[in-house]
């Protein structure tokens, strides 16, 4: 496996999630202007804007060496300029 195009991945799928939770705390601030904190859609949003930073975390961990650096699997993978070029 390829450690650059593996980073690459990484790096694309961490923006997209980014994003993804960029988008869903600018729903629930909107949800929350119309709606109590006991509302579904507002509970559903909540749920989601919780799980994402943990997802994010979970993807860039790795578990081998990465570009020479031995990672644990409770590290997060290092973004360098190698990885983006």
């Amino acid at each position: 496996m390829d450690p650059q195009k593996q980073g690459e991945a990484t790096v694309e799928a961490a923006g997209k999630l980014q994003g993804e939770l960029i988008v869903a705390q600018s729903e629930l601030s909107g949800l929350k202007a119309m709606y109590t904190d006991d509302n579904l859609r507002v509970r559903q949003v909540r749920g989601r804007v919780d799980e994402l930073p943990k997802t994010i975390t979970e993807n860039g961990r790795v578990g081998e060496d990465v570009d020479g650096a031995d990672l644990k699997s409770d590290q997060l993978l290092p973004l360098s300029a190698s990885y983006l070029s």
